[in-house]
């Protein structure tokens, strides 16, 4: 309704572009963000935006490019590293990859400093060796995070959204990259007796 009354401001249209993200109706998404940088250039959400929409279609260059144009927009930011990071990574562009995500993992432990009972830190920070294939680090961090959950809330934190299953699993594919299998069955085991139809946790469970 903002969006409808007022076309002119660029801050409700940038919060309707990401809710269309998260409903998962990309191409309107990409509408709205392509839209906004039509009239301001150096928005460096809607940068931010069609980064990840190229993310999620596996355009690694696109989700580059547009990543490191969040930055140089709107300065350091974890979202905006952590998603270069991973992307470069799978561009092969593994020196750009390696120090995106070493930036995104200062941000977040500086974060933490301020916010010690923080889950979605943790989680972040094990999300980030994760994406490192520092499987041992993200296993600690991953544990932090579940002495501060509770376990039927959903969490969510510069666009990652996730409960204590999540991190269950998260666990799980740890120990598997770590050929940890028993450790990874037992994840598996304890997620689907929780939830049957958790495919990650079913996956780990039948390794």
């Amino acid at each position: 309704q903002v969006v409808r009354r007022r076309p002119d401001q660029i801050a409700p249209r940038i919060d309707l572009g990401y809710c269309l993200l998260y409903q998962g109706k990309e191409e309107e998404a990409r509408q709205v963000f392509n839209d906004i940088l039509n009239a301001d250039h150096t928005n460096a959400r809607a940068y931010l935006g069609l980064a990840h929409l190229s993310f999620r279609r596996n355009e690694w260059g696109d989700a580059t490019g547009y990543a490191r144009a969040a930055l140089e927009h709107g300065g350091s930011h974890f979202a905006a590293h952590f998603l270069l990071g991973r992307a470069a990574a799978n561009a092969g562009k593994q020196e750009m990859a390696a120090e995106a995500l070493e930036t995104a993992d200062q941000l977040m432990e500086k974060s933490l400093e301020s916010k010690p009972s923080n889950p979605e830190g943790y989680f972040l920070r094990g999300e980030v060796a994760y994406a490192r294939k520092h499987y041992g680090d993200a296993l600690e961090h991953y544990d932090e995070s579940l002495q501060h959950v509770e376990n039927d809330k959903h969490y969510s934190a510069y666009g990652e959204s996730f409960t204590r299953l999540d991190i269950l699993a998260k666990k799980g594919l740890c120990y598997q990259a770590l050929d940890r299998i028993e450790r990874a069955r037992e994840m598996g085991d304890a997620i689907v007796k929780e939830d049957p139809d958790h495919a990650i946790g079913q996956a780990l469970k039948d390794l």
